[in-house]
């Protein structure tokens, strides 16, 4: 009762929305796959995962390792093998179709016009061979024919088997009210103890049973024959209400009218466990008593305008304390959240600037409490380039013998960008050292320029050109 009150308790408009696009979802999935192999198939994979998260709940490590091995392999297998089934609920059925589409059931008076058209070829002895899908996609199992989409009438079906009709010896595909493809050619079965009285068409039907749920219908040409194939297995008609019958079983109509088996109870009650699914699966994320988890995470910023640095921060990271349940808060990394502090509203100087919801970013269904420090001091300046004069900077002793009598700097001004209030203070730039003792005659060097990190210069190398002269006495200055 307690879990029931606090899920409604933590319930929001967003969260609704959540639930109910998650449970659509799902009811349409079982919608356009429900009778399918993949889907029993899937409904195992789901109890595997429903007990799954039962284990990890009740702590059982390999237990839930298992489970949790055994779901993935058998997802792909869902994938691999049933990969047709698939292709065809979401590539001939479309996105509308996913969205609100029912699947028709094929009414009995369609089943009768057949039942009806199939023993008047059977009188007349004409070859007939007729496919009704089941579920799955027989698209890839089929070959040839001609694109047909006719109403179902008796006499269209009289006339595509019609002896002079040039589709009349392959096979006829009827899905819902309408002769969807004529003169298809279908599988072979490969079964060798098929009596010899029959023929092509009839190993035609078995194959086409056994590759897929497909019914199919012959007629024999020579002995008139009506024979019914499901499952590999053929099954000889006599009377046109076993006809009926049989069709009416295999599209899922009940014998007293056209109720489907999938009736509308078990498509609400489909839609409820949905819901319930979904909810739960919701509770289990976000319900509970709250887990709180600290970490510490770094300060980027965004929104700098162009020309703007900064020069310093009071802080480099925040400390964030978060809360959520517990599924939640123990998958949480720090890299999942994000701090940034937009710089569009900076000046010039000194700004400071609160850190709140907006400037955090972490996956839903965690709540932020608190974020220490809140408040973030950030001095931001203009970047702005102005030429600095160069001076050599001479270094050691000149040898006595000689003197400096001219030196120059080409440029003799370089361009500096950098912040305005470090450019300020920045009057002269110098070169590398330039080593007196080592100069023994007029000469050129290129050297470096000592340009600090905060700034960057045009050009990091310049010349100098000097002029030495060797003393007239030979001797050193007294």
């Amino acid at each position: 009762m307690d879990n029931i009150i606090l899920f409604f308790k933590n319930l929001h408009g967003k969260d609704i929305f959540d639930i109910a696009l998650n449970s659509y979802i799902i009811f349409r999935l079982y919608i356009m796959f429900r009778g399918t192999k993949a889907f029993q198939l899937l409904t195992g994979v789901l109890g595997l995962w429903l007990f799954q998260r039962f284990a990890v709940t009740f702590g059982l490590v390999v237990t839930s390792w298992f489970m949790q091995g055994i779901t993935a392999v058998l997802a792909l297998v869902i994938i691999v093998v049933f990969r047709s089934e698939i292709k065809s609920v979401f590539q001939t059925k479309g996105l509308k179709a996913f969205l609100w589409y029912v699947p028709p059931e094929i009414k009995s008076s369609t089943l009768e016009t057949v039942a009806d058209a199939v023993f008047e070829l059977s009188r007349k002895n004409i070859g007939a061979l007729i496919v009704f899908p089941g579920r799955e996609d027989i698209s890839e199992t089929v070959q040839g024919g001609t694109n047909w989409q006719g109403v179902v009438t008796k006499e269209m079906i009289k006339s595509v088997f019609w002896p002079g009709n040039p589709v009349h010896d392959g096979a006829a595909v009827i899905e819902g009210q309408k002769v969807t493809r004529v003169g298809t050619i279908l599988p072979l079965s490969q079964q060798q103890n098929i009596p010899s009285i029959y023929g092509t068409r009839h190993r035609a039907a078995i194959g086409m049973s056994e590759s897929t749920d497909a019914m199919v219908v012959t007629v024999s040409e020579e002995r008139g024959e009506i024979t019914t194939a499901r499952a590999g297995q053929l099954k000889t008609v006599s009377r046109k209400s076993q006809l009926i019958e049989q069709l009416k079983d295999h599209a899922g109509l009940l014998e007293q009218g056209q109720l489907p088996k999938h009736n509308s109870k078990r498509t609400i009650l489909a839609a409820v466990i949905s819901v319930v699914f979904i909810s739960g699966l919701w509770f289990s994320f976000t319900g509970g008593r709250d887990t709180l988890i600290s970490l510490q995470v770094p300060l980027t910023f965004k929104h700098r305008k162009a020309g703007m640095e900064i020069v310093e921060t009071s802080v480099n990271s925040v400390r964030i304390q978060l809360s959520g349940s517990g599924a939640l808060i123990k998958s949480i990394r720090s890299d999942q959240i994000q701090v940034s502090i937009s710089l569009g509203s900076a000046v010039a100087g000194h700004n400071q600037f609160i850190i709140g919801p907006d400037d955090i970013s972490m996956p839903p269904g965690i709540n932020l409490d608190r974020v220490e420090p809140a408040i973030v001091d950030i001095v931001v300046d203009q970047i702005i380039t102005r030429e600095i004069p160069v001076q050599i900077d001479w270094a050691g002793k000149l040898n006595e013998r000689f003197l400096l009598t001219d030196a120059s700097v080409e440029p003799s001004r370089v361009k500096i960008s950098g912040n305005s209030m470090a450019m300020e203070k920045l009057s002269t730039i110098y070169t590398q050292p330039v080593m007196l003792d080592q100069i023994l005659k007029t000469g050129v060097q290129t050297i470096g320029l000592v340009v600090e990190s905060d700034f960057l210069a045009a050009t990091n190398k310049v010349k100098i050109r000097y002029l030495i002269q060797e003393r007239a006495d030979g001797r050193a200055d007294q």
